[in-house]
């Protein structure tokens, strides 16, 4: 079951309409909708309201994209023979926001060929930065990694996750 639909179910069973989640919340009844048929999802503030508002837990509304999610990264470890410490960058690596993802690509790209292969053993891109450049971009992207982890614990902590 979506999360949408785990919306629904937790606002009927309430027995709130759309309209009045969406004022408890201090959204739109149109936002309400648009989580519920999964046209769009909330942000965390947003989550946070809802899962407040409808008196659930937040392992309620996850439950299932958690499951999916942890099942393929643990697929994906497996084909790529990971080391945990690899597992677990990919794992905080896929919970990033977009224009994190591409600052890290970018990042990374700068040290990749574009045309490598998945194992090959690669020689450094032909045009390296200057050192100071480099471990300051090292030290961006890292920096980057903690924050969003930090964020990550804060907000299952706080969603009993």
């Amino acid at each position: 079951m979506s999360i949408g639909k785990r919306i629904k179910q937790a606002r009927t069973k309430k027995g709130l309409t759309q309209a009045s989640l969406a004022q408890l919340i201090g959204t739109t009844k149109g936002a309400i909708g648009n989580y519920e048929n999964g046209t769009s999802h909330p942000k965390e503030p947003i989550l946070l309201k809802l899962i407040e508002a409808l008196e659930v837990d937040a392992n309620f509304l996850f439950q299932d994209l958690v499951r999916a999610h942890d099942d393929e990264l643990e697929k994906l470890a497996q084909r790529y023979n990971l080391s945990k410490d690899a597992k677990s960058f990919v794992k905080a690596f896929v919970e990033l926001e977009k224009k994190e993802m591409d600052a890290i690509i970018k990042f990374l790209g700068k040290m990749v060929p574009p045309d490598a292969e998945v194992g090959e053993e690669i020689e450094p891109a032909a045009k390296e930065p200057p050192p100071c450049e480099w471990e300051q971009e090292t030290e961006n992207a890292m920096e980057i990694i903690k924050e969003q982890a930090r964020l990550d614990k804060l907000f299952k902590r706080g969603c009993g996750l």
